[in-house]
């Protein structure tokens, strides 16, 4: 009995190093399956929040963070898809974020700005912006953060700033679109935009 006592406890250590070994494995899966949804969700989070159950990019775009505008020719093809209701732009565009601080200090950072139509309901709105924010978005000039950009774009809710050299001023907060690729995202009015 004393040498099948030891046989056991001699194998059962060395197996519980590798159970240790393949749950370690299977805990830093799980870790990345959960990074890449995360980046997965940031750079499709503009367009899983609009109402829109068809979107449509240029052909020659990689992603729609590249997709350039279009052709008017083409919005009635568009049209002629069964379903098809409503037809609505979402303009993205790269830009320069330009922050001054209080005490002088410039800060630039690369940053996305979506366009969109600025009214309840809209096809190329995202439907969790609150309806003060899409009230602040009326006015000319006048964008909106998310709420986790804040810190890193160097900003408060009431500062202004300048897109590309045209000062904005934040009026707005939204939550759900958090840093896709290191670019903040900026929302602001087609009129604006």
């Amino acid at each position: 009995m004393s040498i099948a006592t030891k046989t056991i406890t001699n194998e059962g250590s060395r197996y519980l190093a590798a159970t240790f070994s393949i749950a370690f494995c299977g805990a830093l899966i799980l870790s990345f399956i959960g990074l890449f949804s995360g980046v997965a969700i940031s750079y499709s989070g503009v367009t899983n929040h609009t109402p829109s159950q068809l979107i449509v990019i240029n052909a020659k775009a990689g992603s729609w963070f590249d997709a350039s505008d279009i052709p008017r020719r083409v919005i009635p093809q568009i049209y002629s898809i069964s379903g098809v209701e409503e037809v609505g732009e979402l303009k993205v565009t790269n830009a320069i974020w330009t922050s001054v601080s209080s005490s002088g200090a410039t800060k630039q950072i690369g940053v996305m700005v979506i366009s969109s139509d600025m009214r309840r309901g809209a096809i190329n709105l995202p439907v969790n912006f609150s309806d003060v924010t899409i009230n602040a978005l009326q006015f000319p000039n006048t964008v909106a953060i998310d709420r986790t950009s804040f810190r890193k774009m160097g900003i408060r809710l009431g500062d202004k700033a300048a897109i590309n050299g045209k000062i904005v001023y934040i009026k707005g907060v939204v939550d759900g679109f958090p840093n896709a690729s290191g670019r903040a995202m900026v929302f602001t009015s087609r009129q604006t935009g």
